[in-house]
């Protein structure tokens, strides 16, 4: 499963990348929807310069390429 989110530059708010974590752990996506909430927490305290704007669980290996990809 993997955690995909878009984050963009606080200080250029338009500069977003698609990120992701994979969980090495076998989770339903509904897990990965309850996990996904603090482990972004504790990607954006660990990345201040930048802010999530969208985040989903796949269970595919991410191949998105803007922010604009995600649901």
């Amino acid at each position: 499963m993997y955690l995909i989110f878009a984050a963009c530059l606080l200080s250029n708010p338009e500069t977003c990348r698609v990120r992701s974590i994979q969980i090495f752990e076998p989770v339903s996506e509904m897990t990965c929807l309850m996990q996904g909430q603090p482990t972004l927490a504790q990607w954006t305290y660990d990345h201040p310069e930048w802010s999530v704007k969208k985040w989903q669980c796949s269970s595919k290996e991410p191949g998105l390429q803007t922010a604009g990809d995600l649901n």
